[in-house]
Order: structure tokens, then sequence, then C-alpha cells
């Protein structure tokens, strides 16, 4: 749920969601995710707005492709700003618990 005056609009195709050439090529030609499941169309937007999200999805909905997109880009834009020194990071980091 977003409080405040946010207005973010969720995607209907992987083509509005900004992601590189070779990552769409990659979800679109390779893998044949013509579109993106409900929680990637509803996430992606609100991750890659900066704002924080909480998804819950069944198993094999597309929760992890949802935060590790918008997540790789974020990472792709700062090392291409500024390459990372020896010590610097870690740029992202996921925590997650397991099924057992």
């Amino acid at each position: 749920v977003l409080r405040g005056d946010v207005n973010i609009k969720p995607i209907t195709n992987w083509y509005q969601s900004n992601l590189p050439d070779e990552i769409l090529d990659y979800l679109v030609k390779v893998k044949k995710y013509s579109i993106p499941f409900p929680i990637q169309c509803q996430a992606i937007p609100v991750l890659l707005s900066g704002k924080d999200l909480i998804g819950i999805a069944e198993t094999g909905s597309g929760k992890t492709l949802a935060y590790l997109l918008p997540m790789i880009l974020h990472i792709l834009k700062i090392i291409n700003l500024k390459p990372l020194k020896f010590g610097e990071g870690p740029i992202g980091l996921v925590i997650v618990p397991s099924r057992e």
C-alpha cells in the first residue's frame, strides 16, 4: 500500500520498464516472457521510483524477478557513474527466508 501523494502506475509490458535492451531481449525472446506477471507489473515501477515495497504473492508468481530487475538497474547505474573501489559496497543486498 502506497502512502502519501504517490500515484505510480503499473507497467503493462516489459518495454515500459526502462530495462536495458540486452535484458529485454533475454526476457522476451529467450525466456519467452511476453508480459510481466501481476506482481512485476506493480512492483517494478514502485521500486524503480525509490519507494519501499512489501510484496506478497504465491510461489511461482514472479516475485524474485520483481525485485531483482530494479536492483540490477540500480547497480548498473552506480557502476556506470563511478567504478567501485576496493572495499566499497555492497550496492545491493537481498535477505530472504528459506522455505525449509
